[in-house]
């Protein structure tokens, strides 16, 4: 039998972070938390589903203290690589993003703009 290599998953931290999040070249930000980030990726808690395999774009703004590649406010692009429906005991739906690219920004919160 031939042996099995698995990849080190990448460190998450469990940090509530507010983040907006959108498909993009929408003009509308959605609004979620993050439930945990990792250098790779990020799972968001939102109001509303991202399907698999969809673009992503996510503004937030990450402590310097969580190792990251990034940190302050930050627009990140990725891919949806996970969805997950609503529950009884959780409302609104989850999706886990791989990050593909990231820019430190100036943007402010959407909802000012």
């Amino acid at each position: 039998m031939a042996a099995r290599h698995y990849a080190a998953r990448a460190t998450r931290y469990a940090i509530p972070l507010a983040v907006f999040y959108r498909t993009p070249g929408d003009l509308m930000w959605s609004e979620g938390r993050t439930e945990n980030i990792s250098k790779s990726g990020v799972l968001v808690r939102g109001d509303r589903a991202m399907p698999p395999n969809a673009d992503v774009e996510i503004l937030l703004n990450i402590p310097a203290n969580v190792t990251t590649p990034f940190s302050g406010t930050t627009l990140c692009r990725g891919r949806i690589v996970r969805a997950v429906e609503s529950s009884a005991l959780e409302n609104r739906p989850a999706f886990a993003a791989a990050i593909l690219e990231f820019e430190t920004t100036h943007l402010i919160d959407p909802r000012r703009i």
